[in-house]
């Protein structure tokens, strides 16, 4: 009902809702291998209840690979770090912090 059934009250069951050639699809692959995730009785339980942000090993997002193997292949790390530490320096000003 996630997927399928949201598409067809969207309207959208044509283009999304199933994993299916031709519709636009975002997936992800997850590692269960952590130990929190240890003995693995049920894995929907699991992944709804145990799994966390850093058991994502790979994201598709229409088609396109973002990370794959925890490497994120869409931005440039040091940029982003780099642009972030440029403009702490606006937002420490914002507050009144120098």
């Amino acid at each position: 009902m996630a997927t399928a059934g949201g598409a067809k009250a969207l309207g959208m069951d044509r283009l999304i809702g199933s994993l299916q050639t031709g519709k636009r699809a975002d997936v992800i692959t997850v590692s269960m291998s952590a130990a929190r995730q240890t003995p693995l009785y049920d894995a929907v339980s699991h992944l709804v209840y145990v799994t966390r942000g850093d058991d994502v090993r790979t994201t598709i997002v229409n088609g396109k690979v973002l990370m794959k193997d925890r490497q994120v292949r869409t931005l440039n790390a040091r940029g982003v770090v780099a642009d972030a530490n440029r403009l702490s320096q606006r937002v420490r000003e914002a507050v009144g912090r120098k």
